[in-house]
């Protein structure tokens, strides 16, 4: 279980993040997670979700603080160039997507310190048939 630290927002806590190398830390302002909960961490099967693991959550632009290393931080576009997907560049660990624009981030759980991952409800979306198939092609 996350050290979340207290929030002004009785509702959210705040959960202590980062790569596997540490060079990039992190905090995000989320709802619980852990069940019981109302909350539920998207797991998707479309090729960009499967190939970096993302179990995305979503905080808002300003319930992200980028504590050190930001400017570690590289991006990747792909299919509609609308979104960056976030990661570091030392260790290549999959942060999550930033959808720009002030839509937010999805970020990935998988990130977060001390986070049962058993302990999340998820939601699944089956991206792999839902999404454009030019962008979705995962076969080789």
């Amino acid at each position: 279980m996350p050290s979340p630290a207290p929030s002004s927002n009785p509702n959210k806590i705040w959960y202590n993040c980062s790569c596997h190398c540490r060079q990039i830390i992190y905090r995000a302002l989320l709802p619980k997670l852990t069940k019981p909960t109302e909350y539920q961490t998207l797991k998707c099967s479309c090729s960009i979700c499967t190939k970096n693991g993302y179990l995305l959550v979503y905080p808002e632009h300003d319930e992200v603080k980028w504590d050190k290393g930001s400017e570690k931080l590289k991006k990747y576009e792909f299919a509609t160039k609308t979104k960056d997907h976030l990661f570091c560049g030392e260790c290549g660990s999959s942060l999550g997507i930033d959808f720009r624009e002030g839509k937010g981030y999805g970020l990935n759980a998988r990130m977060f310190k001390g986070l049962d991952l058993e302990e999340l409800d998820y939601e699944y979306d089956d991206g792999k048939n839902n999404l454009h198939p030019e962008f979705n092609d995962v076969t080789w």
